[in-house]
């Protein structure tokens, strides 16, 4: 059953529908050939004939997808297909391929088409199974509720209809514990991604609760699926958010309420009294402080040029709210190089705080540094942009 359900994970199918005024719509998964076959069924609501067209995205690797083109039985041609008023249309993929392709659509429209898809499971030995899942919408964040506890599973198909690509955080709420952030997603432009969420996620292992994407101004669109220890399956609702992020993370003690990061890669605004660049690398959490952190910077004379860099550590930092202590100087392992001269640094300090920007990713920073060695001083308050990593 392990295999089956990873074949469908790979497979999932959804199909969405024109909103408001909205044109073109998403589909998140598009899977044919292997075990699968898809039904696309669009439904003309409106007293008025229109024409709806569809094009296909076909995923390649890393994220990334090309145009497919993916045939239909029962029409010659995607593009401009009749619908007349309260009419409807079955559109079918092939399914006889031996090898599975997956990917994501746009269907083009007039408002009052609406869809809904219908995927086909084939296995030898047993009947057929067919599931259906909703139109999917498009929206900067979605809620997904899982279940991955006595044998069932969750999957999840999330394309990036964009041009650009998408920085996608991922919360997790589950029904008993502390919430926390995982590893975030890249999606390229236009891209697509389909993964069984324990295999994605290993924080999310025995685990049932509220899984949360975000991309901050980007425009995602997904689906879920829930199969059970049979390999049976049924599509799982997922929720569109237009509020901020709801779910947050961070480590237990020490009133801190920052995710997990394994990096933060910090761009200080010119004018400001700390070097042009720094690198912050941050480890995991203990109770309630990070254990290991380092910093580096090039070092830059008065005519702002590049003359040697410095490196810096600490053994931890404490968080309160979004603000980071860093404590526990390293001097051993903490040196500047100035114009081929090197000294360690004497002593250190450092406080940052950082502002999300409606991901918990990035955002805006504000700080003040301090670091003393006989041979240069680099002291000062500054302030700048950030992009993190988080660690799973």
């Amino acid at each position: 059953m392990r295999h089956i359900r990873r074949c469908f994970f790979g497979t999932v199918f959804a199909f969405a529908m024109a909103v408001g005024h909205a044109q073109t719509s998403v589909i998140p998964q598009v899977a044919d050939g292997g075990a699968w076959q898809t039904t696309l069924v669009l439904t003309n609501t409106t007293a008025s004939a229109t024409l709806a067209s569809l094009s296909f995205f076909q995923e390649t690797s890393g994220g990334a997808t090309e145009s497919w083109d993916l045939p239909l039985l029962e029409v010659e041609s995607t593009q401009n297909l009749p619908l007349p008023a309260a009419g409807t249309l079955f559109l079918h993929t092939p399914g006889t391929a031996g090898v599975t392709s997956v990917g994501w659509a746009q269907v083009q429209a007039s408002v009052g088409v609406v869809a809904y898809a219908i995927f086909t499971q084939r296995v030898p030995g047993r009947q057929n199974q067919d599931g259906t899942a909703p139109a999917a919408v498009g929206a900067s964040g979605i809620l997904v509720p899982i279940d991955n506890t006595d044998g069932f599973v969750t999957s999840i198909a999330v394309a990036n209809p964009t041009s650009s690509s998408e920085s996608i955080s991922v919360g997790l709420q589950p029904s008993s514990g502390a919430s926390s952030q995982l590893s975030s997603i890249m999606l390229p432009a236009q891209g697509h991604m389909a993964f069984s969420v324990p295999q994605q996620f290993s924080a999310s292992i025995g685990q049932k609760g509220l899984l949360e994407l975000y991309s901050a101004g980007g425009s995602l669109s997904a689906i879920a699926l829930r199969f059970n220890p049979t390999g049976a399956f049924t599509a799982a609702p997922v929720y569109p958010e237009s509020s901020p992020i709801i779910v947050s993370g961070g480590p237990s003690g020490g009133g801190g309420t920052l995710p997990q990061f394994s990096s933060i890669n910090i761009v200080v605004s010119p004018g400001s009294a700390s070097p042009a660049s720094a690198l912050f690398i941050i480890g995991g959490f203990l109770d309630g402080s990070y254990t290991v952190a380092e910093m580096q910077g090039p070092v830059y004379n008065s005519d702002g040029l590049p003359v040697g860099v410095y490196d810096v550590e600490w053994a931890d930092v404490t968080v309160n709210g979004d603000t980071l202590t860093f404590g526990g100087f390293q001097p051993a392992s903490s040196s500047i190089e100035d114009n081929g001269s090197v000294a360690q640094f004497t002593t250190a300090t450092l406080t940052i705080t950082l502002t999300p920007q409606g991901v918990v990713t990035s955002g805006t920073v504000s700080g003040s540094l301090n670091l003393v060695s006989t041979l240069a001083t680099i002291s000062g308050s500054f302030t700048g942009t950030y992009v993190a990593g988080l660690a799973q």
